[in-house]
């Protein structure tokens, strides 16, 4: 796998290849997929803290990887900033996404107030006919 970690790093950054987003995305898929779910959780976030863009676009496009961060700013894990704000925005994208546990999370969000107004009702309003 560490043949991969490096191949995306260097199509991210463009070091000794053209820079290629899609072949950079390419290689964190395959890592990914030999990865069990908590090492995946790992290696997400230490691309994401090694400055590679396409972690951000992965994370666009998956609301496990988008609960995962948001725990991490709303709690401090993985050497996360504490950042309610962002907390919240990735919670509100995984409910979106229609993930149960981003809704559960933005719930509780909205009903304690963290990274938003308070507001027991909003996160209901979606759904209402």
């Amino acid at each position: 796998m560490i043949g991969y970690d490096n191949l995306a790093y260097c199509y991210s950054h463009g070091r000794g290849v053209a820079q290629n987003s899609h072949h950079a995305q390419t290689a964190l898929l395959q890592i990914l997929n030999h990865l069990d779910p908590s090492t995946q959780e790992l290696f997400l976030l230490s691309f994401a803290k090694r400055g590679i863009k396409e972690v951000e676009s992965f994370i666009e496009n998956h609301p496990k990887v988008q609960l995962i961060l948001a725990e991490g700013y709303l709690n401090g894990k993985y050497e996360l900033p504490l950042n309610e704000e962002k907390a919240f925005h990735l919670f509100q994208k995984a409910a979106r996404a229609n993930h149960p546990q981003g809704f559960e999370n933005l719930v509780y969000c909205y009903s304690k107030g963290i990274g938003t107004p308070q507001d027991s009702k909003k996160p209901f309003q979606r759904y209402k006919g």
